[in-house]
């Protein structure tokens, strides 16, 4: 289960990953043309998963509509190319600050953390953070951002500022890295930096043991390709970080499917309408049918 294909931006015709990748480095399209994606976009964004098989439930996966993220861990579903190039847009800015490395930093490195819930089940939780600097005991996360966006219903493209300050969902996420920091483990050994030198002191980080990483600061970075602005981010107690991660892992992890958010709608919302997988919308729908409405 899971996203197993896309609707193609030349035909509207649902294919599978592998048909979608087919044609992009074939000679003759599989419609009556290519379609504005390279090769290596395409694969980027038909991995169908592939690439986070060991990010069990991630900090990433409790942040937005859980009742998506469920529904799309149960339901095949096909993507827009246009949907999800943004997120896949997003890599690039990690991909530049990981092939730019300053010293005594780690990029990229999964930590997990146990959470055992209410009916005893044991659920990993992880996090892959961005630049985690040992030797400022700094994390920084990136942010890449449009500089606009097409307007549906308005039928043109309107100018979407970065952020004046850091929203919920980052707050969230940044504070569950820090967690995950301190009580958490790498997935891996992890001894050395990026450009392969011992890490400060002379640390080993290993799998299964806590990696007591106190952090002094946080930060968000969001760029747009023309700006880039700087956030330092608030600490929230780890005890108050932990109880909260516990509360989203139990309601979405619970039998029933998760609560519509509050602040959405499925029948009128933007996000429902335009940014939700077909498949999942119909699904999402569907159970609200025959359930408590929303």
């Amino acid at each position: 289960m899971g996203q197993v294909g896309v609707i193609c931006p030349v035909s509207s015709e649902r294919v599978s990953n592998a048909d979608c990748r087919a044609c992009s480095r074939s000679r003759e399209p599989l419609f009556e043309s290519w379609c504005n994606y390279s090769p290596e976009m395409i694969y980027g964004m038909t991995d169908g998963g592939t690439s986070r098989s060991t990010a069990f439930h991630s900090t990433t996966m409790l942040n937005g509509c859980m009742r998506q993220t469920r529904l799309g861990m149960s339901e095949d579903y096909h993507v827009e190319l246009d949907r999800v190039f943004p997120a896949f847009r997003g890599q690039w800015g990690h991909l530049v600050t990981e092939h730019s490395p300053v010293p005594g930093t780690i990029y990229e490195i999964r930590f997990e953390l146990d959470f055992q819930l209410a009916d005893g089940r044991i659920i990993k939780f992880t996090g892959q953070g961005d630049a985690l600097d040992l030797v400022r005991a700094n994390y920084r996360d990136y942010k890449t951002k449009s500089e606009s966006r097409f307007d549906r219903r308005a039928n043109k493209r309107v100018y979407k500022a970065l952020p004046t300050e850091v929203g919920d969902d980052y707050l969230f996420q940044l504070n569950a890295y820090r967690l995950l920091f301190y009580y958490g483990s790498p997935q891996r050994v992890v001894d050395q930096d990026a450009f392969g030198d011992p890490l400060p002191g002379g640390v080993t980080y290993y799998p299964g043991v806590p990696a007591q990483i106190e952090l002094e600061s946080h930060e968000l970075f969001a760029w747009s390709m023309s700006e880039c602005k700087r956030y330092p981010c608030a600490q929230i107690d780890y005890r108050a970080m932990y109880d909260e991660i516990l509360r989203r892992l139990e309601i979405i992890c619970a039998v029933e499917l998760p609560p519509v958010p509050g602040d959405l709608n499925p029948a009128t919302s933007v996000f429902c309408i335009d940014w939700c997988p077909k498949e999942i919308r119909a699904a999402c729908l569907e159970e609200l049918a025959t359930a408590i409405p929303f």
